[in-house]
């Protein structure tokens, strides 16, 4: 491949694309495409087709041997945002990173063992770097998470909602009917994580070693959860877990697939620092009871795999709270006012968009949320957690 195609090739790709999923490509594109396609369709909303054009060409320039040189491409380029420049630097001068994340080295004497899945097992590579001690590194270095004070006036994020990936049509299925953010029976707002995937985007980084100290981060990074089962029932369908602050990460795509699996190490490692950072936080009064509630779904970690200075090494969003919280509050206020007018006028009512300032509900959830009020036994569940989240603030 020359230099006029390996440009062809990196521009049908697209450079934020290329970058933001290198990992990805570099790992999957050959040995398993579709998942890189999935993965595609389901964060970047791609067509399946477009994705598939974008691995097609991935492939083919790391098949060439010239990522280096497109990497190179992209840390010089001018007409897209810095952040897919410098992560195409961080890749260039981190040999750490350009390794695959879930390879070891190759032996010099004695054989590779198993990387385990209980972080208690040995997992050591030829060159006795620990790949649980590697992971927990990355994990770190790249991953933010809203700061514990929010606990105080914010632990959910978004208390009116749950997650339903059935409310968006299935790749490949043309006839399923959208259905993101109309109502459950009970009133919650069915989400696929994208109510809750923006939310930080307007805040910068504070990390002493994070790339993105004093930045913001963009759309190359997923929010990851670290529980998934709770001694009963899933975090995602649980209003009480699901946008918990205590249970969200943002990760990098190509580092979040790492954390996918259940039970496995990723997920292992986000576990215990939710654990570290949160669970022992002093909270407000008002708070307490709320907090307890929630922690009381979550099976205890292992927080023995972190690192001795786990303290100085997390990353939070700079989240100016009093503001933040009373936007959110403002909104969860005015979907209270809402149900209100349901109750008085019964499941026939015609609502207008629930909104606060610039924040709103879509119309979709406004719509069909009357309808909800005889299965959801006056959109019981829903108050309470709203108002639980609500009587946080002092």
């Amino acid at each position: 491949m020359n230099d006029e195609k390996l440009i062809e090739s990196l521009n049908s790709v697209g450079k934020s694309c290329f970058v933001s999923y290198y990992e990805v490509f570099r790992d999957n594109a050959r040995k398993d495409p579709s998942f890189v396609i999935e993965l595609l369709v389901r964060n970047e909303k791609y067509k399946e087709s477009g994705a598939k054009i974008r691995v097609n060409f991935a492939r083919a320039i790391f098949d060439a041997h010239r990522q280096i040189d497109a990497l190179k491409i992209i840390a010089q380029a001018e007409r897209i945002p810095r952040e897919f420049c410098d992560k195409a630097k961080l890749l260039l001068n981190d040999p750490a990173v350009t390794l695959p994340l879930a390879q070891p080295t190759t032996p010099t004497s004695k054989p590779i063992k198993r990387i385990r899945a209980n972080p208690g097992e040995d997992a050591r590579s030829a060159s006795g770097v620990s790949k649980e001690g590697s992971l927990v590194d990355k994990i770190l270095r790249h991953g933010i998470w809203f700061p514990p004070d929010l606990l105080n006036t914010l632990p959910l994020l978004r208390p009116y909602a749950i997650r339903d990936n059935a409310c968006r049509p299935r790749r490949g299925n043309t006839t399923g009917e959208e259905q993101w953010g109309s109502p459950n029976s009970e009133g919650f707002f069915r989400d696929d994580n994208s109510l809750i995937k923006s939310m930080p985007y307007s805040f910068s980084v504070n990390g002493r070693d994070h790339p993105y100290q004093g930045r913001k981060i963009g759309t190359g990074f997923v929010a990851s959860h670290a529980w998934r089962k709770l001694y009963k029932g899933t975090s995602h369908e649980n209003p009480m877990t699901y946008s918990f602050i205590g249970n969200i990460v943002w990760l990098p795509a190509e580092l979040a697939i790492l954390t996918d699996v259940e039970g496995g190490l990723g997920q292992n490692i986000l576990k215990a620092i939710s654990w570290f950072s949160y669970r022992k936080f002093m909270s407000n009064a008002k708070a307490k009871s709320l907090l307890d509630e929630i922690w009381s779904y979550f099976p205890v970690p292992d927080v023995s795999i972190l690192p001795d200075d786990i303290a100085s090494r997390i990353s939070y969003f700079a989240v100016d709270i009093p503001r933040f919280a009373e936007t959110n509050h403002g909104l969860m206020k005015s979907l209270l006012e809402a149900l209100a007018i349901i109750e008085r006028n019964g499941a026939t009512t015609t609502l207008n968009k629930i909104q606060y300032g610039q924040r709103s509900l879509c119309d979709r959830y406004s719509r069909n949320l009357p309808s909800k009020l005889l299965s959801s036994e006056g959109f019981t569940r829903l108050k309470g957690v709203i108002h639980s989240t609500i009587a946080c603030q002092i």
